[in-house]
C-alpha cells in the first residue's frame, strides 16, 4: 500500500524508531499528531532552532542541509516518504543539528511533540 494512503498509526509503525511500538501506542501518538503542509521551498526548521517534534513525512521530498562555516549550506540527506525528520533535537532536548526545507509540496502525516 502507498505511504500516501495509509493511516497516521501505520505509518508510525514503518518508521524504524517507532517501529516496536504496540499497535495501542502507535494509536495513541497517532491521535495527538497534527498534520501540517509545506509548500515547495518552504523551510519545515532551522538550524539552531528549539525543537519540541518531528515529522513523518506522508508525500513529498525535504533536503536535510547544515551551514558551513564560510555560509554555504550543505546538502546531508533527501527524505521522501515513510521517513522521520527532526527526531534527533525532539529526544535530546536540544537545537535543530540541521535545517529542513521542502524541495517539492511535502505533507508530514505527523508532528509528533514531546512531551513537556
Amino acid at each position: 500500500m502507498a505511504v500516501e494512503t495509509i493511516g497516521a498509526a501505520e505509518l508510525l509503525a514503518r518508521v524504524p524508531l517507532l517501529a516496536d511500538l504496540e499497535d495501542g501506542e502507535l494509536e495513541r501518538i497517532a491521535q495527538v499528531a497534527i498534520p501540517r503542509s509545506f509548500p515547495k521551498g518552504a523551510r519545515v526548521f532551522h538550524e539552531g532552532d528549539e525543537s519540541d517534534a518531528c515529522y513523518v513525512i506522508r508525500d513529498g521530498e525535504v533536503r536535510v542541509t547544515r551551514e558551513h562555516s564560510d555560509g554555504r549550506a550543505i546538502a546531508l540527506a533527501t527524505l521522501g516518504p515513510g521517513e522521520i525528520v527532526g527526531e534527533l533535537a525532539m529526544l535530546d532536548g536540544g537545537v535543530r543539528s540541521a535545517s529542513v526545507e521542502a524541495l517539492r509540496r511535502c505533507r508530514p502525516a505527523t508532528a509528533v511533540a514531546r512531551a513537556p
